[in-house]
């Protein structure tokens, strides 16, 4: 059976479950039904913290989905939740890089590796440590 089957049809339910398991900051843009039942949502988000939390419920945790399902009232095997990771890390990078203003954590790395002839930010998956390099590399090609 089709999700909206289950929301009996209503876009309002849908977007109503997805509120309470998305983090914080982000929001439902946009969802539509595709012909084979299939639901794409698209998501606004406002800032990294809320793109590393969802990317941590969805890599790291593994209950996004469920969650979901719960929230829905969905039969376990009626009605199958997944979420599409590879189109999510297509586009998280192209995400995490809409966000121009560094975090007070990776400001102080940036300085700290100013001057360096070479320099190697060890930090967690998605604590930005491409955006400081590409930062320090855009400081010295406009340098």
């Amino acid at each position: 059976r089709k999700v909206f089957d289950f929301c009996r049809g209503s876009v309002s339910a849908l977007k109503s479950a997805l509120s309470k398991v998305l983090p914080s900051g982000c929001t439902v843009a946009n969802l539509y039904e595709l012909p084979n039942g299939d639901v794409n949502v698209y998501l606004s988000i406002n800032s990294v913290n809320a793109i590393n939390e969802l990317r941590d419920a969805l890599l790291v945790d593994d209950l996004f989905d469920k969650n979901l399902a719960m929230k829905l009232k969905l039969p376990p095997k009626e009605c199958l939740i997944r979420t599409n990771i590879a189109l999510f890390l297509e586009n998280y990078a192209s995400v995490m890089m809409r966000f121009t203003k560094l975090t007070q954590h990776q400001r102080y790395h940036l300085n700290q590796i100013r001057g360096a002839d070479a320099a190697l930010l060890l930090a967690p998956a998605g604590s930005g440590k491409t955006f400081v390099a590409i930062q320090r590399m855009l400081e010295v090609l406009g340098s």
